[in-house]
């Protein structure tokens, strides 16, 4: 057997099992709600309702709207708002946000994060609810 058919088998096995997981996983909890994710890109806190999500960045002065699509049960995808107004928003505008939640608990959850196009490996994140 060859790397490339070995990695392929690797990666198939892996993208079922996480499919697995979301299935048995009862994400309904984080359809909706205000969450704290703290990582190396930053500490945001996340207003999310049935349609829209709202992100605001503690360290820095921004915020954000996006637009949430449930693609199943436990898998969400953000899109920016229509808005470019300059190359980097532009950028932004097309970049799509994939979330698959792959562990609920009381305290929050964690998801594996991953961006298309990708500016960056996917990561795995986990978010703290808030009140």
């Amino acid at each position: 057997m060859n790397t490339t058919t070995a990695s392929l088998i690797v990666a198939a096995f892996t993208l079922g099992s996480l499919n697995a997981v979301a299935q048995l996983t009862d994400c309904s909890a984080v359809r909706t709600g205000r969450f704290l994710c703290e990582n190396e890109l930053g500490n945001t806190i996340i207003d999310r309702g049935n349609d829209e999500q709202i992100e605001t960045a503690l360290n820095e002065a921004w915020e954000m709207r996006l637009r949430v699509e449930w693609i199943d049960g436990c898998t969400y995808r953000l899109y920016p708002p229509p808005t470019a107004k300059d190359d980097k928003a532009e950028f932004a505008q097309r970049l799509i946000v994939t979330t698959r939640v792959i562990e609920v608990n009381e305290l929050g959850y964690s998801a594996l994060v991953w961006w298309d196009p990708p500016p960056r490996d996917t990561l795995l994140l986990h978010y703290k609810r808030l009140p």
